[in-house]
């Protein structure tokens, strides 16, 4: 039972008591029937109410007793102060009410301190949630509330994901409930800003049905591996320090690219398709604003969202969205009265999947906005490995299928196995920060660019996540096949992220040149007929001699020859013996020209093996 659930159902008992006493007023009560009725809002004060010794109204409304003319004046329906608030994220104390709606259903509401000076939106509040006020009652009512003084504290935690309570342990807070709490804490969970993907977090189903129906029949294809793995990755980001990710998982229609994020994000909720989901899919459209796009990765923190169709992005600016996805944090805001918001910070794991690539929608991009987003090309034969692309396809709809009908389970169990461990052993996360730092060193490989190191953290927590999910019994299969289906992601990731340097692309070009023109690469031996515009000779026994300015003419003048020769050189395609200490051009007898210093390049150049670095 969920702390709100506990908190309602304690509400619903008072009530209850209250209704069935109403006594005639006591000795208790006198100071309350004497009272004078005050005009001015700000003087009314709790004990202006009649009210029972228990601090709750006779009957089923409240009213302020008049005594000049010997009769009440009705203010609202049934409403009690039941507890004071108190968020520990941003420092704020508030006040929790409960009131019965039209339906007689018990209505729970949370409001900040600042609610409290502002009577016409605290009304609206109320009065939205369908309490009712009495023509004139809304300063009455607002003057009942403030008034009252409850004993109990409960923490209130505004925002999904782990939250370090007043007594020091951590819990895990969703909108179905607080995992790790205990019965007796005063803990709810009760979010700044509502919002209808609340609803998706959720369970549904067995953990085992999801095994079978979600997870095993991809448990072979490395690309929803990884997405699983790292949606289990977004719960461990905050607490072994390590800031959020994105991957964008992207290539032609119907290769499994939208059901690999289905079967990551149906660990946590419902993972229905966007078309049929009615909004309510923690899976989300990118047509939407930026502000709104904050907000959305506010509500999955700690955690994973989804988006699908991220090619048909809505945000103006979808450069700062990147910049978003990585920091967390969202733009700066002012309010109405001029002061700031606060700003949304969030900390997850956001998996994007659509035909196009966010990043072909950066025109002319940073390269600081390009490294923030893993970018996962689907390959030509799709993302579900199977024996054929019909038993794939088949594969694919049932899977589809059932992320819509069993959901949820796997980060429950996931979560509840890292707070059970915790409590057993104070230093386990710290063990964890250990553990991903080996993953880490084992993957990096030297020489890497700052980008791919910075990816090799997010696939090194990937395979912790999916390790924790083995420990726990979330995944069925042994840690190691799962290591390695993440490594065989982040392999083909490295082969097509390298960079291509200017020398690289220069040598792209000589070799397309040579093949393209053949004459221009006379016999080295023999003089007779030699075209005019020769570029370089050719041995007999197949090598290419150019001079340092046939190379940087015949590499298309992309970078200097030595810089071309230090890449043939890198690849193996450049000839020995050298000039001189430190350099790369050797001498060589033409005939017809005389002995000189030449760049030989071997015959091996032309063949397939040659890196073709302009792609």
């Amino acid at each position: 039972m969920t702390a709100e659930t506990r908190a309602s159902t304690k509400g619903s008992q008072s009530v209850s008591n209250t209704n069935q006493i109403n006594p005639s007023p006591g000795k208790d009560d006198k100071r309350q029937n004497e009272c004078n009725p005050f005009v001015d809002a700000d003087l009314i004060s709790a004990e202006d109410f009649p009210i029972t010794p228990h601090d709750m109204w006779y009957g089923q409304s409240c009213v302020l007793r008049d005594t000049a003319r010997n009769g009440d004046i009705p203010v609202c329906d049934f409403i009690v102060v039941f507890a004071r608030t108190f968020d520990s994220r941003i420092g704020d104390w508030g006040i929790g009410t409960w009131h019965f709606d039209p339906y007689g259903q018990l209505i729970e509401l949370f409001h900040k301190a600042s609610d409290l000076v502002n009577p016409k939106a605290m009304a609206s509040r109320l009065m939205s949630a369908g309490l009712h006020i009495y023509g004139g009652g809304i300063p009455h009512t607002l003057a009942f509330i403030k008034g009252m003084r409850s004993e109990r504290v409960i923490e209130v935690i505004s925002r999904p994901g782990w939250h370090k309570a007043l007594d020091g342990k951590y819990v895990y807070a969703r909108p179905d409930g607080i995992i790790g709490a205990s019965r007796g804490d005063d803990l709810v969970f009760h979010p700044s800003s509502p919002s209808l993907i609340y609803d998706a977090y959720h369970a549904s189903g067995t953990l085992r049905e999801w095994q079978a129906q979600v997870h095993r029949p991809l448990s072979n294809s490395p690309i929803p591996v990884f997405a699983q793995s790292a949606a289990l990755s977004g719960v461990l980001l905050s607490r072994i320090g390590l800031p959020g990710f994105a991957a964008d998982i992207n290539g032609p229609s119907t290769t499994g690219k939208t059901i690999s994020v289905q079967s990551a994000v149906s660990m946590f909720g419902n993972a229905e398709d966007t078309a049929t989901a009615n909004g309510s899919s923690c899976i989300q459209g990118l047509k939407t604003t930026d502000n709104a796009f904050e907000h959305l990765a506010a509500h999955s923190n700690d955690g994973v969202l989804g988006l699908d169709e991220t090619g048909n992005s809505g945000i103006k600016d979808t450069g700062s969205l990147l910049y978003l996805l990585q920091e967390g944090t969202g733009k700066a805001r002012m309010n109405m009265d001029t002061s700031l918001r606060d700003r949304v910070n969030f900390n997850s794991v956001v998996l994007l999947s659509g035909e196009r690539s966010i990043h072909a929608s950066v025109k002319n991009s940073a390269a600081g906005q390009r490294v923030r987003v893993l970018e996962i090309n689907v390959p030509q034969e799709g993302a579900i490995r199977a024996k054929s692309s019909e038993e794939a396809a088949e594969k694919g709809a049932l899977v589809k299928d059932a992320c819509g009908k069993c959901y949820g389970r796997a980060a429950l169990r996931f979560i509840a196995y890292l707070i059970r461990a915790e409590q057993k052993d104070p230093q386990f996360f710290n063990k964890l920060k250990q553990r991903f730092k080996g993953i880490y060193e084992g993957l990096v490989k030297h020489p890497m660019t700052a980008q791919q190191r910075r990816a090799c953290q997010w696939f090194a927590v990937s395979i912790l996540a999916a390790e924790l999910a083995c420990a726990c019994r979330v995944f069925t299969r042994k840690p190691a096949h799962y290591a390695a289906l993440i490594e065989e992601v982040m392999q083909r990731w490295l082969t097509e992220s390298t960079p291509v340097s200017d020398a690289q692309r220069a040598v792209a070009k000589l070799k397309r040149f040579i093949i393209a023109n053949p004459n221009k690469f006379p016999s080295s031996s023999d003089v007779r007929g030699r075209p005019n515009g020769i570029v370089g000779f050719k041995r007999s026994t197949g090598e290419y001699l150019l001079s340092s300015e046939s190379l940087v003419e015949a590499s298309g003048s992309l970078t200097d020859a030595v810089s071309v020769a230090r890449e043939l050189s890198r690849q193996g395609f450049l000839q020995a013996p050298k000039v001189s200490q430190g350099s790369l051009q050797s001498r060589a007898s033409v005939t017809g020209v005389g002995r000189g210093v030449y760049y030989i390049i071997h015959q091996s150049f032309l063949s397939d093996a040659a890196e073709d670095g302009d792609g």
